[in-house]
C-alpha cells in the first residue's frame, strides 16, 4: 500500500510535456481518484470515508482572465448537479488558514442537512500561476514569449451521496431524486381472484408512462405486496403505483399512490 501525493503533484510533473504552445490551451483534464485517509478513527458513512473517491477537473488557462471564467462554469456545473438532485447549496470563500495549500483563493459549495449542520459538497480553487512557477508549466504564446499558465480545479467526492440519502430520505429508506432514480415508478399489483385482468391494466399504465419518458417497471414477483413495498423504499423509487381490486356493484380496479 502506498499513500499516494494530492494530484497537483502526481499531475502537475507532466503538465509541461502536454503543455507548449498556446494553441493547447485552455486545456481541461478529469479523473478519478482514491485517496486512503492516514487518521481512521471517527469515520462517518459517505461523509468522512476511509477510502475517499474524489472526483477532479484540472485546468491550465493563458492567463488569470480566463480561469476566472472557468470558475464562473464551475458554478454553472453546480448549479445544474444541484438541481437534478434537489438539494440547496451556499457558496462560501475559505479564510487564509482553511483554503487549499498553493491556491489564491478557495470556494466550497455548502449544503444544509438535517440536525442543523453543513455538508461541504464541493470545492473549487483558483491557483492562479502558483503551482505554474513550482513545476514549470509554461507556454509559447502568440508573440513568442514564454509565459506561465493559470490553472484551477474543481473537486467533488461521495459526499454528494450523504447529502442526497440525508436530505431526502426518511424512515422508511432511501429516497431518490426523481431525476436521479434508475427506477422512476415502480407499479405494484396487488394479487386477487381477478390478478391477469390487474396484471393487463398494470401493463396499459407501464405503456403510457414510457411513452411519456418514465422509467418504470411492474414488480409481478411472487413475494408479498408488504415485502415489495419495502424493497421498493429501499432502493429509493420516488413515486409507487398500487394496483388492486375493489368491490362497488361490480369490480372495479383501483390505484392508490
Amino acid at each position: 500500500l502506498a499513500l499516494r501525493p494530492t494530484s497537483e503533484a502526481a499531475m502537475y510533473t507532466m503538465f509541461p510535456l502536454w503543455i507548449r504552445s498556446h494553441t493547447d490551451l485552455p486545456f481541461r483534464i478529469y479523473q478519478i481518484v482514491n485517496v486512503y485517509r492516514y487518521e481512521t478513527k471517527h469515520t462517518r458513512s459517505f461523509i468522512r470515508v476511509r477510502e475517499i473517491h474524489f472526483y477532479e477537473a484540472h485546468t491550465a488557462h493563458v492567463d488569470f482572465a480566463d480561469a476566472e471564467k472557468q470558475m464562473d462554469e464551475y458554478l454553472k456545473i453546480m448549479e445544474r448537479l444541484s438541481d437534478d438532485l434537489c438539494i440547496y447549496f451556499s457558496m462560501d470563500i475559505r479564510p487564509d488558514w482553511d483554503k487549499f495549500p498553493g491556491a489564491m483563493y478557495s470556494v466550497a459549495f455548502d449544503t444544509p442537512m438535517p440536525g442543523y449542520r453543513s455538508l461541504q459538497i464541493g470545492t473549487i480553487h483558483e491557483y492562479g500561476e502558483n503551482f505554474a512557477k513550482n513545476y514549470g508549466i509554461k507556454y509559447l504564446d502568440e508573440n513568442g514569449d514564454m509565459k506561465y499558465v493559470s490553472q484551477t480545479t474543481f473537486g467533488l467526492s461521495e459526499r454528494l451521496m450523504a447529502a442526497v440519502i440525508g436530505i431526502h430520505g426518511d424512515d422508511k429508506g432511501l429516497v431518490l431524486p426523481y431525476k436521479l432514480a434508475p427506477v422512476q415508478v415502480i407499479i405494484v399489483p396487488i394479487p386477487s381472484d381477478n390478478y391477469d385482468e390487474i396484471l393487463e391494466y398494470s401493463n396499459g399504465i407501464k405503456s403510457k408512462l414510457m411513452e411519456i419518458g418514465i422509467r418504470c417497471q411492474i414488480d409481478n414477483s411472487d413475494y408479498t405486496p408488504g415485502y415489495k413495498f419495502n424493497e421498493w423504499e429501499m432502493r429509493g423509487v420516488p413515486v409507487r403505483i398500487e394496483i388492486g381490486k375493489r368491490e362497488v356493484n361490480d369490480k372495479t380496479l383501483t390505484i392508490s399512490l
